[in-house]
């Protein structure tokens, strides 16, 4: 029995990657609906793909200028404490697993549920980034395509963990609300000015996580985590 179960996870992972024997966490079977609300990557011929086209041609322009330093750093973050260390610079507060357990326990839930509902839209709507579509765009970060996968464009998985970072801290800081906010929509932005998405798929990505912190706020656990992490960000 154990043998087929662990053959059957293996053929999965070759399918939809190494990812599929991993567990869920128990937030994920609670929020998973929220994936049918989205209507899905553009169709060929509609409107968002040539509106995704246009801003790929806007965002060649914006690595003309200052932006794509931004834009360039921004592709590096690669975990929690990655965006944690980002947006404590905007709190001039340190956010961490030490410097405040709390707020890093809430960030944590929302961040790995985020994740991966995220990257279940992934598996499950295919779609070529345009450094594919564009083989001659090297991105603003050439260094880090081969590390891509070409046809994981939708939705963005940076933008959607920015979003997911930013959106708890709104709560938990309501008065730095707005320097937050703005500074998970620049990461976000960053995907689709540097190359590595199309505009639509971090707007997917923001709308993904939106929905999914709503369905985690009906949770009772979940409220007692905010209250706690809003109870320790009074008292930085």
């Amino acid at each position: 029995m154990f043998r087929r179960i662990v053959l059957a996870c293996l053929m999965a992972a070759g399918v939809v990657g190494l990812t599929a024997c991993k567990s869920s966490s128990p937030d994920y079977t609670k929020v998973k609906g929220v994936q049918h609300q989205l209507p899905g990557k553009p169709v060929e011929g509609s409107p968002q793909l040539l509106s995704d086209e246009q801003a790929y041609q806007q965002g060649l322009a914006m690595r003309e200028n200052g932006r794509v330093k931004d834009a360039g750093a921004h592709a590096e973050l690669a975990g929690l404490s990655d965006y944690e260390q980002l947006f404590s610079k905007v709190l001039s507060h340190e956010i961490s697993k030490t410097a405040t357990p709390k707020i890093h326990k809430l960030l944590k839930r929302t961040f790995t549920v985020s994740k991966e509902i995220i990257h279940t839209m992934k598996r499950q709507n295919p779609r070529q980034r345009p450094f594919a579509v564009h083989p001659e765009d090297k991105t603003c970060r050439p260094d880090l395509v081969a590390k891509s996968n070409p046809n994981r464009s939708y939705p963005s998985g940076h933008a959607g963990e920015a979003w997911a970072v930013g959106l708890m801290l709104s709560k938990i800081f309501p008065d730095k609300a707005g320097a937050i906010l703005e500074l998970a929509r620049q990461v976000g932005d960053s995907r689709w000015i540097c190359g590595f998405h199309w505009a639509s798929d971090v707007e997917a990505s923001r709308t993904l996580v939106e929905r999914t912190v709503a369905e985690l706020m009906e949770d009772a656990s979940f409220q007692q985590q905010l209250a706690k992490a809003k109870e320790e960000a009074a008292g930085l």
